[in-house]
């Protein structure tokens, strides 16, 4: 593979709290355009290695590639202007504000000391913003306040959020944490037809989930890599189904 193809590449990459190891020499790879699971079960070191590629936690040791730039000691924002975003598994939005104003915000986070006087005036923020509603199913709700939407249309704002800034790589934690059956199905193809130039890094505890939106899905265990493969071949996986496939939700 080639390194202009690599969206994301960690190496060893390790995190201890208290003598604890939560990540221990993880390695992995992620093709550019590729749609990634990550699992394992509580514990397993998953949103630590989640925090450890955004820059919100700092490593032991190893090192992190994205899109070919080193950003192992890089802060969260540096990574952020290569393009990765994130949607976090509780929503992290501005509830007193309306969906479009919450995507500007996303869209133009550079800006932010100067938004509240001129974003109206921003008409290509705006049109983004508007592009970024319709793609995420709420282009009738623009001036709706946040805290009026359901828990569904909230995850999808969320999703928005992370789109605004046009990111390359976009990591999911739990995006359909909470939702109902009908809600988790409309967040899902919301997600499928994203476009296919996007990296996403998806960690999800449901399998219906896990096994519809990714192309590989990478099992952790103790702060381990102990799987990777295919969603079929994983889902059939002795060892993952021993230690973590029988905790998944329904």
């Amino acid at each position: 593979m080639q390194q202009k193809d690599v969206a994301l590449e960690v190496v060893n990459a390790s995190k201890a709290f208290a003598g604890i190891q939560a990540v221990a020499g993880v390695t992995l790879a992620v093709p550019a355009g590729q749609r990634r699971g990550i699992i394992g079960p509580n514990g397993a070191g998953k949103t630590t290695l989640f925090n450890l590629i955004t820059g919100t936690l700092a490593m032991d040791a190893g090192t992190i590639t994205l899109f070919g730039r080193d950003v192992s000691r890089r802060p969260v924002h540096h990574r952020a202007n290569l393009g990765l975003g994130r949607t976090y598994q509780i929503t992290n939005l501005f509830l007193d504000l309306s969906v479009e104003e919450n995507l500007v915000l996303a869209a133009n986070p550079r800006k932010l000391p100067d938004f509240f006087a001129p974003w109206r005036s921003q008409r290509s923020v705006r049109a983004r913003a508007g592009d970024v509603a319709e793609q995420v199913a709420l282009g009738d709700k623009l001036d709706t306040p946040v805290r009026d939407l359901s828990h569904g249309e909230q995850r999808q704002l969320e999703l928005g959020m992370a789109l605004a800034p046009q990111p390359r790589l976009i990591m999911m934690d739990e995006p359909a944490a909470g939702l109902s059956g009908t809600e988790r199905h409309h967040i899902m193809a919301l997600i499928s037809r994203l476009d296919r130039s996007i990296t996403i890094l998806l960690v999800e505890h449901n399998m219906e989930v896990l096994l519809g939106l990714t192309d590989v899905v990478t099992v952790m265990h103790q702060g381990q890599i102990i799987a990777e493969d295919t969603p079929a071949a994983i889902s059939q996986e002795k060892t993952v189904q021993d230690i973590y496939m029988g905790t998944l939700d329904a």
